[in-house]
């Protein structure tokens, strides 16, 4: 029994050994697991911080970005309604111009005409001055050699 008893003491002392082992293995395996995990949480935490001061330039950012792009589009807007103005007036220029050189053109039209027929009214005014003394000239013409002929006549 003594054995057995000394036997189950030796059994006790390498179990309770074991399981101090076991223990100590344990315990050493939570410290590490703790320790990584803290180091993984660190490490998340870091990124996640850089992610968050990231966002907050990103949005900033957007916010200069969308008060350029308002601003561009008022600038558009200002610049089109310009550009239209200008162009209307462009039109309201090229239509006066039209109309001015219609009446110009009707003026140089009348002047034409008007100076045509005082050119055709002096062409037959000289036309028929023209028929006149030609025809004086063929009558005196003609009485002149009615002239040479009568002296002609007298002579001989």
């Amino acid at each position: 029994m003594e054995q057995k008893i000394s036997y189950l003491e030796k059994s006790l002392e390498e179990k309770t050994s074991k399981e101090k082992e076991y223990l100590s293995n344990w315990n050493s395996q939570k410290s590490e697991l703790s320790t990584e995990i803290r180091q993984v949480c660190q490490k998340y935490e870091t990124e996640l911080k850089q992610v968050n001061i990231a966002l907050e330039e990103e949005k900033e950012r957007g916010g200069e970005l969308e008060a350029q792009l308002n601003d561009l589009q008022a600038s558009y807007k200002e610049k089109t309604q310009a550009w239209q103005d200008q162009e209307q007036r462009y039109r309201e220029m090229i239509d006066r111009t039209q109309d001015h050189a219609k009446q110009i053109e009707s003026a140089a039209l009348a002047l034409k005409n008007d100076n045509l027929h005082g050119l055709e009214v002096s062409l037959k005014e000289k036309t028929e001055l023209l028929e006149e003394v030609t025809k004086k000239y063929k009558d005196l013409e003609s009485k002149s050699a009615q002239t040479d002929e009568e002296l002609k006549t007298k002579l001989n």
